[in-house]
């Protein structure tokens, strides 16, 4: 069930935070997006597939994002 994949992700985006192999946010020199495409992406109606297109990022990545899984530490 989704409930149980995001438990899954967030219990694995835990243990990378813990092992500090991953950098948070627009830190990480991979990074697709900035926190202003978060904020914007966020405050969006629009479905993910439309958004994941908009931004270059998968519709699961957008999922991710707007369920508060991945891109946590705003500032």
């Amino acid at each position: 069930t989704d409930s149980l994949k995001a438990a899954k992700i967030a219990e694995a985006d835990k243990k990378r935070k813990d092992r500090g192999s991953k950098l948070p946010g627009d830190a990480n020199p991979s990074a697709k997006l900035s926190w202003q495409d978060v904020h914007a992406i966020r405050a969006s109606d629009e479905i993910n597939r439309v958004l994941g297109a908009r931004y270059g990022v998968s519709s699961a990545a957008i999922s991710r994002i707007k369920n508060g899984l991945c891109w946590k530490v705003a500032t």
